[in-house]
Parts: structure tokens; sequence; C-alpha cells
């Protein structure tokens, strides 16, 4: 038997859609992407005050050794 995965974005149509392939064909799973997930989460973090001076110190690093 086939199984099949498939893994996109987060975004609400995305999940709408995952759940309507899922209905249909059993054997397929759709999953959203690590990644993307995570480049989310990340987001939300770097709204919290206790962190964003972190961050910034952090982006400030990560720009310096990219353009050396």
């Amino acid at each position: 038997e086939l199984v099949v995965q498939v893994v996109s974005d987060n975004g609400s149509n995305y999940k709408a859609v995952g759940r309507l392939l899922m209905e249909k064909y059993p054997t397929m799973y759709w999953t959203p992407c690590v990644a993307h997930c995570l480049d989310l989460m990340l987001e939300d973090v770097g709204k919290i005050k206790e962190f964003s001076h972190c961050i910034a110190k952090a982006k400030r690093t990560t720009g310096f050794i990219y353009a050396h």
C-alpha cells in the first residue's frame, strides 16, 4: 500500500487542503513544515521584551560574520 506525505507551510489554507486530501486519500498524511513552524515561533519570541536585546545582538553578530 502506498503512503504519501505532503509537507507545506502552516497557513490556514494549506491546513484546510491537507484535511480535505487526507479525507479523500486515507494513505496520505499532511504535516506542516517544521522550519516554517520554528520561524513563526521565533518571530513571536522576538516580540517579547526580555528577549529583544539578546536577539538584536545575535543579529548584529551574524551580520558581522557574514560580512567578513
